[in-house]
């Protein structure tokens, strides 16, 4: 096992089940809270022994304030491998959850399956218990898709210090910087950064597993969008504080073509030179039962119907800020509901330019746009949060690699900003 890997495996091994999503100290017994260090200095040390990727640098002219700077970041080459055929395992989950494990010819371990909270499909799609296994799988750089390239970076440059990130969008492209998509045989499955350095505030009740030890910073998908820290318009006086921190990027993407593809991941980021307004953190919940790292289900084939979370209690004040849902195909929205009144509902938009092609004989579209809510929407200590999603396996049927459909998720993402 590689030095990096041994690593992280090591730091995080231990504490894998007994850090709850944002609550990410609490279950701990006192005597080991005490002894030890933050979670954010071993995420941080682990973090580090990531190996280093560069980024170079192209100026652009600020879109949401005109006292902001605008980076576009590239990292790369990464060269994609061609695609493999069929003669491969199914992809076995998420950065942000876990698909259900197909039995596998390397040695993969399969998960039980658990039930999610179904409604109006012929059967209860299932959503399997996950594990430690998928997130050192990522960590060690394994691919989840057969066909996929999965990178593991540290970001050693390219990104403001000491500084207010507005907003990112992440994206594939080729050299000549057209932007890679399933038109051109290339599948965003996705790519996430996370500040592996800044500390995790609690303010909600959330699902176990080691996602809560970091901070999720920007990221990128098939439905491309734009990860907001303020409000679209620039207005609302917050924004993701940077200091010296770790940021590492995790990401996966699939190549349908049967030649080797030579892509950058390119980052679009608008930032303030200083600390201006309150810390805005992205968080995630999921419209599955909340089991471990589970965030992802498989709806039933032919059917329509919804899942649904069970509350998430609020904890402290605040606002959520650019709330967007996360989706997979086969998915058609995610709703967050405060106190039992839908607040934000996310829909997803199929088709357009650049989202569809052939594969097996067989048109496929995927999701191009989810929409987003862009509030802010108040919350307090004492509310309850329900996520739920919807799907339509009819309309628009899973995913397919390696001749088997893939995994759904219905995730909201949006931005946490305190009270002071």
């Amino acid at each position: 096992m590689k030095a990096s890997n041994l690593a992280v495996s090591l730091l995080l091994a231990p504490f894998s089940n007994a850090l709850p999503v944002i609550e990410s100290r609490q279950s701990l017994p006192a005597w080991l809270s005490n002894i030890m260090p933050p979670t954010s200095t071993l995420m941080g040390f682990a973090g580090s022994m990531i190996p280093a990727q560069e980024g170079t640098i192209t100026s652009a002219e600020p879109l949401l304030r005109k006292t902001a700077k605008r980076d576009i970041i590239r990292y790369g080459p990464f060269t994609l491998p061609a695609n493999k055929g069929t003669d491969m395992p199914a992809e076995g989950g998420h950065m942000h959850g876990s698909a259900p494990p197909a039995p596998s010819k390397v040695g993969e371990s399969k998960g039980d399956d658990m039930p999610g909270m179904a409604g109006g499909g012929a059967e209860k799609p299932a959503a399997p218990k996950s594990g430690i296994n998928q997130i050192m799988d990522l960590l060690k750089n394994k691919p989840m898709d057969p066909n996929g390239l999965g990178l593991v970076k540290r970001l050693s440059t390219g990104f403001c210090k000491d500084c207010t990130v507005l907003s990112g969008k992440v994206d594939v492209v080729f050299p000549n910087g057209t932007k890679a998509g399933i038109n051109n045989g290339v599948y965003l499955h996705h790519a996430v950064t996370m500040d592996m350095t800044k500390a995790v505030p609690t303010f909600v009740k959330g699902c176990g597993g080691i996602a809560g030890s970091f901070s999720p910073f920007i990221g990128g998908a098939v439905d491309g969008f734009t990860q907001y820290f303020t409000t679209e318009d620039g207005a609302y006086d917050s924004g993701f504080h940077l200091d010296q921190d770790t940021l590492v990027m995790q990401a996966e993407m699939v190549n349908y073509n049967k030649e080797p593809q030579e892509i950058y991941v390119q980052m679009d980021v608008e930032y303030m030179p200083d600390k201006v307004g309150n810390d805005a953190m992205q968080f995630t919940l999921a419209a599955t039962e909340c089991s471990s790292l589970t965030q992802s289900f498989r709806p039933p084939k032919n059917a329509v119907g919804e899942i649904k979370s069970a509350d998430y209690p609020i904890t402290a004040d605040g606002d959520f800020i650019a709330a967007r849902g996360h989706m997979h195909d086969s998915g058609t929205y995610v709703s967050m509901s405060i106190n039992g009144n839908v607040v934000c509902q996310s829909n997803a938009t199929y088709g357009g330019a650049g989202s569809s092609t052939i594969v097996d004989g067989k048109e496929w579209q995927t999701i191009t746009k989810m929409s987003t809510c862009a509030g802010p929407i108040p919350v307090k200590k004492g509310d309850n949060v329900v996520i739920a999603a919807g799907y339509d396996t009819e309309k628009h049927p899973a995913r397919e690699s390696n001749g088997e459909e893939q995994e759904s998720m219905g995730i909201m993402t949006f931005v946490y900003v305190g009270k002071k």
